[in-house]
């Protein structure tokens, strides 16, 4: 035990010796120098004086830079976003919108229409499937629940094909 003692106690006299040696050959007055134009410079920059008129004007031309930035950065509308909202498929009229999620351009909103009156069918999920009904006709159907999945991966197909 007694020499891991002397061990500890020599590396320790030793760092403080190292230590000692650089800071005491330092030029002190050189350091309180340095920190004292530093401390200047601090109090210089936040004690500047600015008239409000150049604070406001900068402010105005970062906005307006912002804004001419986001504008001419639109982000690019494919084709089929702008033209491909509606198809015949499966028997039924569909409707549509396109969503950009951050991964690319998702259906939303798909709705079946009434093939004898086009009116936006009612869809509820019963036990055996997904049920379609005009409001306006007397209409009705039974689908199976994966229909309006179907019916999505045709449209994306479609445009797929479209390139």
């Amino acid at each position: 035990m007694g020499k891991k003692s002397n061990s500890f106690f020599s590396w320790v006299i030793t760092i403080v010796g190292i230590i000692g040696t650089i800071f005491g050959g330092m030029n002190w007055e050189f350091v309180k120098e340095l920190l004292n134009i530093i401390w200047s410079a601090v109090i210089a920059f936040f004690t500047f004086k600015i008239p409000v008129w150049t604070v406001l004007s900068g402010i105005v031309l970062i906005i307006l830079i912002l804004y001419f930035i986001n504008l001419f950065s639109a982000p690019y509308i494919p084709e089929f976003v702008k033209n491909y909202n509606t198809a015949s498929i499966k028997g039924f009229k569909w409707t549509w919108r396109w969503v950009y999620d951050g991964n690319g351009w998702d259906i939303d909103n798909l709705k079946p229409h009434c093939p004898m009156c086009a009116t936006t069918l009612k869809t509820d999920v019963v036990p055996k499937g997904l049920s379609l009904s005009c409001p306006r006709e007397d209409f009705k159907k039974l689908l199976p629940f994966d229909f309006k999945e179907d019916v999505r991966i045709i449209i994306k197909d479609e445009v797929d094909r479209r390139g």
